[in-house]
């Protein structure tokens, strides 16, 4: 990963990165699994097992991938689209620079007591 502009620097569009890995049913069951983005230049769409979720539009860039994630192989792809800038000539760095990690988040239930 890295900015697009170290070998396009006039590039203003997009771009789609895709991974896979693998997950049991174990690390799935009683938690939520957050992708975090790290640094996005300048918006993110994220597909995972062709499931497309909410776009990430600011930072953080995080996304609750929970419901798209199965126990096997799961291919995960981020579209990044940057600003027209870049086309126009205003160098600013463009793309998913990272570090993409997936966040295992428990859930937890709790009752609360009457405000006094």
């Amino acid at each position: 990963m890295g900015s697009w502009t170290t070998f396009a620097p006039a590039y203003s569009g997009s771009a789609i990165y895709t991974t896979t890995f693998d997950l049991t049913a174990a690390d799935l069951a009683g938690r939520r699994l957050t992708l975090d983005l790290g640094e996005v230049h300048d918006l993110a769409t994220v597909t995972v097992n062709g499931v497309t979720l909410p776009a990430a539009l600011w930072h953080p860039y995080t996304v609750d991938v929970t419901s798209a994630l199965t126990a096997g192989t799961n291919t995960v792809s981020v579209r990044v689209t940057n600003t027209l800038a870049n086309s126009r000539n205003k160098i600013l760095p463009s793309g998913l620079l990272g570090p993409v990690t997936l966040r295992p988040q428990a859930v937890l239930t709790t009752t609360l007591g009457a405000i006094r």
